[in-house]
């Protein structure tokens, strides 16, 4: 009586426990990649009832008392098998995974498809972990942080994506540089120069657009690009590479081609006396870590714009503890400690209509004011830039707080945050209204 059926892509479907054990008691003994067939078994497992007599209620608890396994480690072969067997569900690995080993493709299990697919079995445990931790630290940042994130001086020139990314990388490692255009000018390759062990993955922030991986692939003769925000993808063949280096330095001369395309010196660096100790050429180059901005206290309106004064310090009303108000409070925008308000400068608030209940008395000075219309004409177009000025600080709070919001986890953040763009929205109409005005009067 067969135990056994094989079914395709080696696919076993088990009817006796005994040798289901049997066969997992060997692959747990075998070679390094025989985990993925660790997986598959333990699924069978999961998915099957051949544990059914066996005195296990699960797999978690078949594999912890036969093999010690516990449920992280099961969960882990098990993924491994999901994600990198031929169709997620047999005993091989696919063919693009067959030479990476457990410990990588278990780093790997976290990462998307389109970067998994610029990664080599030739990159090691840590440079695999390096790329892993520098795609994390991206997922870190909202995309409203990028959004509103100025794009630095040595990539804000660049028409392309892939002009910013040899800008980048260029600006970052002056070395590969000066390699880069001594071969251009021997007629060399270029990308042997970027990828001497034939593949190389540079990852490099661009402020505005996120962490960028760049595969240079020597043996494919390419250079391409994936976003980790995205992961859309491009690609640039060896010509356009080369063309467009070529175009953006503009010479030959290191000196000059660095002038022409960053407008500043030639860093230095001095040549050492001592022969570097030759090492294994590394597969991963990480992002520069740019230092750390100091966190700035909020702006008021005084430090934007030094004519308008200092806000005085609002102190709260002290209110006897065992009063109580059924009044509700007044609705209005969330303020942050710290956080200056055009409401705090009510001399360049608009001014409010006047009461009908008292008539003002009309003073000499007051008919002499009212007659002279060019100096009230100059007054509203005062009145209006401070009111512009009001708009804009409001208008930056705005989007502190949408960032703000969006990185506190409030389960209520997106209704916050739609009310806040209500406002966000107005205001932008009022700054653009004042705007026009004023460029009509120009």
């Amino acid at each position: 009586m067969e135990e056994i059926m094989t079914q395709d892509h080696n696919v076993i479907t088990y009817t006796d426990y005994a040798t289901y054990k049997h066969d997992l008691d060997t692959e747990l003994q075998g070679a390094v990649e025989k985990f993925v067939r660790i997986g598959y078994l333990l699924k069978v497992a999961q998915d099957t009832g051949i544990l059914a007599g066996s005195g296990y209620s699960n797999v978690n608890e078949f594999a912890m008392k036969e093999y010690g396994l516990d449920k992280t480690q099961v969960s882990r072969f098990i993924r491994i098998n999901d994600r990198f067997s031929k169709d997620g569900y047999s005993m091989e690995l696919k063919e693009e995974y067959q030479k990476f080993g457990y410990a990588k493709l278990s780093l790997m299990l976290t990462l998307p498809d389109e970067i998994n697919e610029i990664l080599t079995p030739e990159m090691s445990k840590t440079e695999i972990s390096t790329v892993k931790e520098e795609f994390e630290e991206e997922q870190k940042i909202s995309d409203i942080e990028v959004m509103i994130e100025q794009e630095t001086e040595t990539t804000k020139t660049a028409e392309t994506i892939f002009e910013k990314v040899i800008l980048n990388i260029f600006h970052d490692e002056p070395q590969l540089f000066k390699d880069v255009i001594n071969t251009l000018k021997n007629g060399q390759d270029v990308l042997e120069i970027m990828a001497p062990a034939d593949m190389k993955v540079y990852m490099t922030r661009i402020p505005g657009i996120g962490k960028l991986a760049v595969s240079v692939n020597n043996l494919k003769k390419m250079i391409e690009i994936v976003s980790t925000r995205s992961m859309e993808k491009e690609q640039i063949m060896q010509e356009e590479v080369t063309e467009t280096i070529r175009n953006m330095t503009g010479s030959f001369d290191v000196k000059s081609a660095w002038e022409n395309m960053f407008h500043e010196n030639f860093p230095e660096t001095e040549k050492s006396k001592v022969a570097p100790v030759q090492r294994k050429e590394s597969h991963v180059q990480p992002s520069k870590k740019k230092p750390e901005p100091v966190k700035e206290t909020p702006k008021t309106l005084h430090d934007i714009e030094p004519d308008i004064p200092e806000p005085s310090p609002i102190e709260p009303e002290e209110q006897p503890e065992d009063i109580k108000t059924d009044e509700p409070e007044a609705a209005g925008e969330q303020q942050l400690p710290g956080q200056d308000s055009i409401e705090n400068h009510p001399e360049y608030m608009p001014d409010e209509p006047e009461k009908e209940e008292k008539e003002p008395e009309i003073t000499e000075n007051e008919t002499k004011s009212t007659g002279n219309i060019t100096e009230n004409a100059e007054n509203s177009m005062t009145d209006n830039k401070n009111i512009n000025k009001g708009y804009k600080s409001a208008i930056t709070n705005n989007l502190n707080t949408l960032q703000n919001l969006w990185n506190s986890g409030d389960p209520h953040r997106i209704e916050k945050m739609i009310s806040i763009l209500d406002d966000l929205h107005w205001r932008l109409r009022k700054v653009e209204e004042i705007e026009e005005t004023e460029n009509e009067e120009d």
